[in-house]
């Protein structure tokens, strides 16, 4: 199981969209916010601002991943979490999307996020920076390249 995490604004989503969508990648990307909305139902909460829920959130995807990987196939789930946060008793394989925190804060700016959820963006980076040691720089690269860049790591480990 292959985990691709970074903080918002680090450029998952736009790699997800360009890894997900093509046919010649033989892995299955999910990204993790693609069952907020049934999850929040089935919980009766809103899983984004309920963390009470996010380690049984967690749980659901590691279901699915196991699932995926027992059918012979590589999962790669793109989320902001930390590996502590998904499954600290084993050992998976993480990659993290990064940039410099100028591009960072200038993407959130651009989303509209205010000053104290960039400042917990950023806060987020460092910690990821020092949780998961291999690393793809979305700085200047295209999201074309960031997914090529991602399928060789892939494919290496």
């Amino acid at each position: 199981m292959i985990f691709v995490t970074g903080a918002h604004g680090s450029g998952k989503t736009t790699t997800y969209n360009n890894l997900a969508h093509n046919p010649s990648v033989r892995i299955v990307a999910f990204d993790m916010d693609s069952l907020l909305a049934p999850a929040s139902a089935l919980s009766g909460k809103n899983i984004q601002t309920s963390p009470d829920t996010w380690p049984a959130y967690n749980q659901l995807w590691l279901g699915v991943m196991q699932a995926v990987s027992e059918s012979g196939f590589t999962p790669v789930l793109f989320t902001p979490a930390s590996p502590t946060e998904i499954d600290p008793h084993q050992e998976h394989s993480w990659i993290l999307l990064d940039c410099h925190e100028d591009i960072l804060q200038e993407r959130l700016i651009a989303r509209d996020w205010g000053p104290n959820e960039i400042t917990d963006a950023l806060n987020d980076a460092l910690l990821l920076r020092n949780d998961v040691e291999t690393r793809i720089d979305t700085s200047l690269a295209s999201p074309v390249e960031v997914a090529r860049e991602l399928v060789r790591i892939i494919h290496r480990l």
